[in-house]
Order: C-alpha cells, then structure tokens, then sequence
C-alpha cells in the first residue's frame, strides 16, 4: 500500500485540483493525505477520474483544511472517514478482514501560534489513538516544528 501525504496550499481552484490530478498520475498512490486545503466545512466528492476527495475545514473561512485523496482501487475498503477539525481528519481501511488501519492527517498550527493551541492538537491525536483501536496507526501531515535550537541569525537545524 502507497500512502503519503502532501501540502497542497490550496485546493478551492478546479486548475489547482486538475494540475494535482496529473501529478498525482505519475506515481504510485492509494491514499494521500492533504493539508492546507482551506475548503470550507466538510465535503466528499467523486473526481471525474473516479478516485474520491475528502476535505474537511473551517465552516466560516478558508484557512487550513486537511483532507484524503482516495484511489478508486482502493475505495471500497474505506471504512469510515471523518474531520475531527480543520487541522484533523480521521480514516479507517480495511486492510483484510483481520486487520484494519487508522490514518491520521494533521495540520499543526505553526510555531506563530498560542502555544495552547499546538498543546491542544496533540492532546485531540491522543485522544484519536485511544479510539477504536486498530492493529496499524499512521499519523502524518505537516507538523510545521522546527527542530534544534535557534541561535543568533542562523536558520534552525533540523
């Protein structure tokens, strides 16, 4: 199984959607995970290609949005899918009947943001891996963290 997950700074435009489409055709893929999709609210839509699009974000603005991309090879072993937030979307596969996986899509706010906000989408992935609990668990997405230490005019180290 071929799962990844991309950064799409926005999926609102049919051009930006079709562009994806053709890069998306020249590799291999069964689920991509989306971020900073900033679609408002929640929708799942059948692509004329036959693979399915969930995108999940603000009710009320375009900012953030996470989502899945879906193979049509693949989309009957879905068996559920859900937005936890714009930051958070949960799917569930069925892998065999034996085994199935849990994927977890995120957007983390930046390092700009409250603290209290990052604290409180990690305790919300958590609170996720405690739910129905799977044999597999990815967790993926874009975490924006900088890792290592910042010193004077010198960009972080990673």
């Amino acid at each position: 199984m071929h799962i990844c997950t991309y950064n799409i700074r926005t999926f609102r435009e049919e051009e930006k959607r079709k562009e994806f489409e053709e890069e998306i055709s020249q590799i291999k893929w069964d689920i991509i995970g989306l971020c900073e999709t900033k679609c408002k609210g929640e929708h799942l839509t059948k692509l004329k290609s036959g693979h399915t699009l969930y995108t999940c974000g603000n009710p009320n603005d375009n900012k953030n949005g996470v989502g899945f991309l879906i193979n049509k090879k693949i989309d009957k072993k879905v068996t559920s899918i859900k937005g936890i937030n714009e930051r958070l979307a949960l799917l569930t596969l069925e892998i065999n009947p034996r085994y199935k996986i849990k994927i977890i899509q995120v957007y983390a706010p930046t390092t700009s943001h409250d603290d209290q906000e990052v604290i409180e989408i990690y305790q919300e992935i958590e609170n996720l891996l405690k739910e129905d609990k799977t044999y597999f668990t990815i967790i993926m997405g874009d975490f924006n963290a900088k890792i290592g230490k910042k010193e004077d005019n010198k960009e972080t180290a990673m």
